[in-house]
């Protein structure tokens, strides 16, 4: 049985036949076709610069064709000429050299279609149009202004030329002394004769260039400190890859050999996508079948504990990867900042629970202390664990060291009678209900608007004695519920 591999190896194979040609898809392939090759085949030509006229049927409809949704109570506009179609006469790519090196190499592989008349029987002529394979032709041109632009013709082979242009390139991530080379293959063949036009066509055209010290990558630093933080995340995130050609007219494929030397065209532009291979962690347990059958969410939340901490260090040594800019080391402290913040926030209580359970989860929870970890820019609140060299005295299970620890105090009421004293857990019975500790986001604390600290109103008031207005509850609730009391 064919493996997947196999089978979109097969579809490409089928869909450059069928678009580029020669459809057996071999290159010496002497194939016949019943129309010209410039009928049947899309793509992969060039044509005479004389004459790139595409013959189109519907060319002598001279205007455009409307727009379907007009209103027909409103005045047409105006049609706009038909733009015309031409046949590329020429293709090639733009590269980037080393300020050292002398001359480049190019050659260009291509097939010509003879018309050809048969016997088809009842003395009538069958026109069949076949396929005549040139051996690749090649040149070497010197990397010189003049020479590039001037060119040269390929050799046993008439009216076909290589040239281009060269010029010093300057950008961002350039070394000094880099060049910019534009290469072509153009058809300046003449006009063909009525119907044996596709004669002075080229088929199934391919240029390689061969540069002996190794191609020059470009650099895409286009998203680098643009002020948008999804192209200047993707700009660190994709910092290494590099750019090798631009195609012209065609695409390029990827250098071939270890030393970046040769750069091909290609008309059916592939990319391989690799496939992501896993990181081990032996404290980590991944398996579904072994997480599935854990007794509570606290042994699942203990069991995953492992990979949190595993990607807390990861982050951590992000911070050593060398950068060679100040916008991306920014970003880079942007990306980190965020990290560590939702780590902090991650290591949160699902549920709060009482006062003093809370603050004492919340401490023995912290993470294992890694080089360099520093609480981040505004962290209110930030603890490792440590572990001495010398270990920990007797009787002492955990070392917890706070380095960014906020008390809030927070007026949950009052009263004008003896105040009630905190339980052990630091919780008064009030009959209050307490929430989560936040900024107040409707006004300042005490304002009236909402409460120190988001605080939660009063379930309900106990009015003492009549006339006196004692009591105890929500502070924010105290003057409608003395009204009451009144």
């Amino acid at each position: 049985m064919a493996s997947s591999t196999d089978v979109r190896a097969a579809l490409v194979a089928a869909l450059q036949a069928d678009l580029v040609g020669p459809f057996s898809g071999a290159a010496d392939s002497t194939e016949e076709l019943t129309i010209g090759p410039s009928r049947w085949y899309l793509t992969g030509f060039l044509a005479p610069k004389a004459d790139r006229d595409t013959k189109d049927p519907t060319a002598e409809e001279e205007l455009g064709v409307g727009a379907d949704d007009e209103d027909e109570n409103e005045t047409a506009p105006e049609p706009e000429p038909k733009q015309k179609n031409n046949f590329p006469a020429s293709m090639g790519m733009s590269v980037l050299l080393p300020e050292h090196g002398d001359e480049i190499t190019a050659t260009v592989s291509f097939a010509e279609y003879v018309r050809e008349e048969r016997d088809g029987g009842d003395q009538k002529k069958r026109v069949v149009w076949r396929r005549a394979p040139h051996p690749p032709r090649t040149v070497v041109l010197r990397l010189e202004t003049a020479a590039i632009e001037e060119g040269k013709s390929l050799p046993d082979t008439v009216g076909i030329r290589v040239c281009g242009k060269l010029e010093p390139a300057d950008a961002p991530g350039l070394e000094p002394g880099t060049r910019a080379l534009s290469l072509f293959v153009v058809n300046e063949r003449s006009a063909g004769e009525q119907g044996r036009q596709d004669e002075q066509f080229i088929f199934q055209v391919e240029l390689a260039l061969r540069f002996e010290p190794g191609f020059t990558p470009r650099p895409n630093r286009q998203g680098e400190g643009r002020g948008d933080p999804d192209d200047e995340t993707s700009d660190l995130q994709y910092r290494t890859n590099r750019e090798w050609a631009v195609g012209h007219g065609v695409a390029v494929g990827i250098p071939e050999a270890a030393g970046n030397e040769t750069i091909r065209t290609t008309w059916m532009p592939q990319c391989e996508v690799k496939k992501v291979d896993t990181h081990d962690e032996p404290a980590v347990v991944t398996s579904m079948e072994e997480l599935a059958v854990l007794p509570d969410g606290a042994a699942l939340a203990q069991a995953l504990r492992p990979l949190v901490e595993a990607y807390g260090t990861w982050i951590e040594r992000q911070a050593d990867v060398a950068l060679d800019s100040e916008a991306r080391r920014k970003t880079r402290r942007r990306l980190l900042h965020n990290a560590r913040i939702k780590a902090l926030h991650d290591d949160k209580p699902v549920t709060q629970g009482p006062l003093r359970t809370a603050e004492f989860k919340q401490l023995v929870s912290s993470k294992a202390e890694a080089p360099g970890d520093l609480p981040p820019t505004g962290a209110t609140f930030f603890a490792r664990s440590v572990a001495p060299k010398g270990g920990l005295p007797t009787g002492i299970g955990r070392l917890v060291v706070a380095a960014k620890l906020r008390e809030v105090v927070a007026q949950i009421g009052f009263t004008r009678l003896e105040p009630v004293s905190a339980d052990l857990q630091g919780e008064y019975d009030l009959g209050v209900r307490g929430a989560r500790v936040d900024r107040c986001r409707r006004g300042q604390p005490g304002s009236g608007s909402c409460t120190a600290t988001a605080i939660r109103a009063a379930r309900g008031c106990r009015a003492g004695t009549r006339g006196r207005g004692a009591h105890t509850g929500s502070a924010s609730r105290s003057a409608s519920c003395n009204r009451r009391g009144r």
